[in-house]
């Protein structure tokens, strides 16, 4: 199934929720290498999908708070994910709410293997994941801040230290923003913070930058296969501090912009402005300005494939694709081009109102791999069903 040989694949075994969005209850198995889940909308399917990547990246891909998350009239909810990688199975239980017996704030509490797991770099990794959703459209066609999003989330389930770098970081910039607005201009105090900063912010540039070269090159290959050659994008990074790889140009670009910053009350220098852009090579415009939409769906679902790619080659571990939705969006062409990458992925979980467009892909694959449909019924019941 792979092109590639020494690579071993993640897969998820079964999930459990319990008062997570519309479900009180749901137990189901995902052994399977194809898990197709398909419900009308509103059905709840996007929420099984959501709890798994929840356990993968430890945030909902749906942008959703924990609050959100619990159901209607409960007071906590909870999600057990059993998985297997190359080590052997594991599972985690991530939940959500009160302690029973205390008025105290709600929290969440994970254990991995019923231990429970107190620093949230000791997990993330562990479990990989790559979600596709109708949504990735914004990390192209929005703000500069999606992209850094979704590029740190990347970087963070692959390196603990840019998890750990990128939290110190956004608590002193945090400090010196309050200290901006305040008012204060103590220099020592600016110094101190500058300095955590610095440290901080080389780390996460230097990350960026070495990311930024291997990350392109598989972006660009899956924009002319998508494309069928028609398009060619390129990915760049551009840090907001120059030289900014080395912690003390980092710091005395902080200090130099002090003036600037008390006048303006807001830190106009740092990791928290780098760009990520999607260009034309020949002519350097933006995507965002020139391109149709069916080029922005291609570049975003690029931009996945190529996380995929990036997963792989380095932990020469395959990820879980969880796909939610996807192929109603896309046109014929680039539905058959994200097919035949599906051909040489490992498990899949795919969410979808119907079958529609997957006849073929799911005939060649039924007598070679092992496939389970479930159907969400009108009580949020899956049930397996027979596809072919």
């Amino acid at each position: 199934m792979f092109a590639e040989t020494g690579l071993t694949a993640l897969r998820a075994l079964a999930v459990k929720l319990t008062n997570f969005r519309c479900y009180p209850s749901l137990e189901i198995s995902l052994d399977s290498d194809l898990v197709l889940i398909t419900g009308h909308n509103g059905a709840g399917k996007t929420s099984i999908l959501e709890a798994v990547s929840v356990i993968s990246s430890l945030k909902s891909f749906r942008g959703a708070k924990d609050q959100t998350m619990v159901q209607w009239s409960e007071d906590f909810y909870s999600i057990q994910l059993r998985y297997r990688m190359a080590a052997g199975e594991e599972e985690v239980r991530l939940a959500y709410g009160k302690n029973p017996g205390t008025s105290g704030p709600m929290q969440r509490k994970i254990t991995l293997n019923r231990e429970q797991v107190i620093k949230s770099a000791d997990l993330l990794g562990r479990f990989r994941s790559v979600v596709f959703s109708p949504d990735d459209i914004s990390i192209v066609d929005s703000a500069p801040g999606v992209r850094r999003k979704f590029f740190d989330l990347v970087l963070s389930t692959m390196y603990p230290a840019y998890f750990s770098s990128l939290r110190h970081y956004h608590k002193s910039l945090d400090m010196r923003s309050s200290l901006l607005k305040s008012g204060e201009k103590r220099a020592d105090v600016f110094d101190a913070i500058e300095s955590e900063m610095a440290i901080h912010g080389a780390a996460l540039q230097n990350y960026r930058l070495e990311f930024a070269e291997k990350y392109s090159q598989p972006f660009g290959e899956y924009i002319e296969q998508i494309s069928g050659g028609k398009d060619s994008w390129k990915l760049v990074f551009r840090p907001s501090v120059e030289g900014g790889e080395q912690t003390e140009l980092f710091r005395a670009a902080l200090q130099s912009r002090r003036g600037k910053d008390f006048v303006v009350k807001q830190n106009t220098a740092g990791v928290q402005r780098d760009l990520w852009k999607i260009e034309n090579p020949q002519s350097g415009q933006d995507l965002s300005d020139i391109a149709s939409q069916g080029q922005k769906r291609t570049a975003a679902l690029s931009l996945k494939m190529a996380q995929y790619a990036y997963y792989t080659r380095i932990t020469r571990q395959i990820p879980v694709l969880l796909i939610d939705d996807v192929l109603n969006e896309l046109d014929l062409s680039r539905r058959k081009q994200f097919i035949q990458f599906l051909h040489k992925t490992g498990q899949a979980i795919v969410t979808t109102t119907d079958v529609t467009g997957m006849e073929d892909f799911l005939e060649e694959r039924a007598g070679r791999t092992s496939i389970t449909h479930y159907e969400i019924s009108g009580d949020k019941t899956p049930v397996a069903r027979r596809l072919l």
